[in-house]
């Protein structure tokens, strides 16, 4: 009878991981944790997954984010993060977007950049990017963490830009704003 050998773990996953910062990252942080930043290097779109935290950016009032909620820090942002209690969350750290469709984004968002202000504020994640970061999750808590699969679940979260970023326009809506 024929075996096959395993002489080592199948590893490639871990032969392209991912050794930069830049892509998803899931944290956890104790009751009153710190965050700091004078200038941040890349944008940082967070995701609270679970409990809350108040944040500061720039010239902004502190902002409270939920459970269930994001929030864009921009580049070059002067930002402060305390966690309220315990809390877990997601960070999509991203300088530009890999995204193949990229222009397309800016026709799709064109029409509606008068209606849009930025003011710090945070965002309801609707169920299905909510079932993506339970996923990611998953993953990440199973050790998939390599080039390849951040590059796929970043064009897998931004697929639909227009539901994305103008909720209820043009069909489901995936993110909607927090009045």
């Amino acid at each position: 009878m024929k075996r096959l050998v395993y002489w080592k773990k199948f590893i490639s996953s871990q032969k392209y991981k991912n050794d930069t910062k830049k892509g998803f990252n899931l944290y956890q942080a104790e009751n009153h944790a710190l965050y700091e930043e004078k200038s941040t290097d890349e944008n940082h779109l967070l995701f609270v997954m679970e409990g809350k935290m108040t944040i500061r950016c720039n010239q902004y009032s502190t902002r409270e984010v939920l459970y269930n909620q994001c929030i864009l820090i921009p580049k070059s942002a002067s930002v402060e993060m305390i966690s309220i209690g315990k809390c877990k969350f997601i960070d999509f750290i991203f300088d530009e977007l890999n995204n193949i469709c990229e222009w397309d984004i800016f026709e799709k968002c064109n029409p509606y950049y008068k209606e849009v202000a930025y003011d710090f504020r945070p965002v309801a994640v609707c169920p299905p990017v909510s079932r993506f970061l339970d996923q990611l999750e998953y993953y990440f808590r199973h050790g998939l963490d390599c080039e390849p699969f951040q590059k796929l679940k970043e064009r897998e979260l931004f697929f639909s830009p227009d539901q994305l970023l103008f909720p209820g326009r043009t069909g489901l809506p995936i993110i909607s704003f927090v009045g």
